[in-house]
């Protein structure tokens, strides 16, 4: 794309354009995406699904709209998800921000409500595989100090 089609979409999207109307060239600018998402987050579901697995562009889309969330690949969203469980202070804020989208008349509560309880299961979740992750390294370490101490008593 040229220079100045490039600028003229600039200046269009700047000016709250969606991206639900533009070329796959321009749903795959990271820059003019991200540009885009400055005034509404939920054009994310507009974006490339290379941008949508973008984390950059991700939390870019849910500084102006958390909900944008839903539109991010699931390993952009099991991403954010698990970084902001694994702080205390993220998750509450995560959390606050989606009660305060509940009390907003375009959102539906039972969606937010229903959106925080998968959040809760997947953190549950996430914190279990984390355990048996743990567990597993631990009797692989186990294993490993056993093993050599076990073939050099059999050899004497």
């Amino acid at each position: 794309m040229n220079d100045i089609a490039r600028s003229v979409w600039l200046e269009k999207l700047e000016n709250g354009f969606s991206l639900e109307f533009a070329s796959k060239i321009i749903k795959d600018d990271k820059e003019l995406v991200c540009v885009s998402l400055k005034n509404n987050g939920m054009n994310l579901e507009f974006a490339s699904d290379r941008l949508k697995d973008d984390i950059e562009v991700v939390l870019e889309a849910m500084k102006q709209n958390a909900m944008a969330l839903s539109f991010a690949s699931d390993r952009v969203r099991n991403e954010i998800i698990l970084r902001a469980s694994n702080d205390q202070n993220d998750l509450t804020d995560f959390v606050e921000m989606i009660f305060n989208m509940a009390d907003n008349e375009e959102y539906n509560s039972d969606d937010c409500l229903e959106y925080i309880s998968l959040s809760r299961q997947l953190d549950d979740l996430l914190q279990k595989q984390m355990k048996i992750t743990n567990k597993i390294a631990e009797v692989k370490n186990k294993m490993v100090d056993l093993y050599p101490k076990k073939c050099l008593q059999k050899r004497r």
